[in-house]
């Protein structure tokens, strides 16, 4: 009687896995930061510029895992000036658009932004959600910093660091 009384169990049990999506239970959670750095050259006086570079969610920790993405969710994006050297009067007035969406706008002097180490976060859902579909669906998405600048006292460079924290949920059996 122990034996079809536990054999019972083991198949209600089973039934009731199958039936309940046992297939999510298995799904994997990835955390995983991108952090890229757009290089910024400009010349004296007014100059025109353009600088693209592709964020990816190809690393590491999720390469297994890329053709079997489940969602993609966006924690947080942001981005600040780096690395500047140049014309400490040097300006820009200028947008950051990410997979097709206009995350930023920036009337800065950027030595100022860069020495105060002030971050631009990114809190409009409904981009970040759109930025997301495009990388569960591509994988990737491209990040473009354009605008005119400023230099009346010589020539500028900075990079602008998008660090973007992402969470990944795959399922290793689709």
């Amino acid at each position: 009687m122990k034996k079809i009384i536990s054999l019972m169990l083991f198949l209600l049990a089973g039934y009731s896995l199958n039936s309940c999506g046992a297939e999510d239970l298995l799904d994997v959670t990835i955390p995983t930061t991108i952090s890229v750095d757009i290089p910024v050259n400009i010349r004296q006086g007014t100059d025109n510029f353009s600088e693209t570079v592709t964020l990816s969610i190809d690393n590491s920790d999720t390469h297994d895992y890329l053709n079997k993405i489940k969602e993609v969710k966006i924690e947080s994006l942001s981005y600040k000036f780096v690395s500047f050297s140049g014309d400490p009067d040097g300006s820009v007035s200028a947008t950051l658009v990410i997979g097709n969406e206009m995350v930023g706008q920036n009337n800065s002097v950027i030595k100022t932004e860069a020495d105060n180490g002030t971050n631009f976060p990114v809190d409009n859902l409904d981009q970040l959600n759109k930025i997301a579909n495009s990388l569960k669906n591509g994988h990737s998405v491209l990040a473009k910093f354009s605008g005119t600048s400023q230099c009346p006292n010589g020539p500028m460079s900075f990079r602008v660091r998008v660090t973007m924290r992402v969470k990944i949920i795959a399922n290793p059996i689709n």
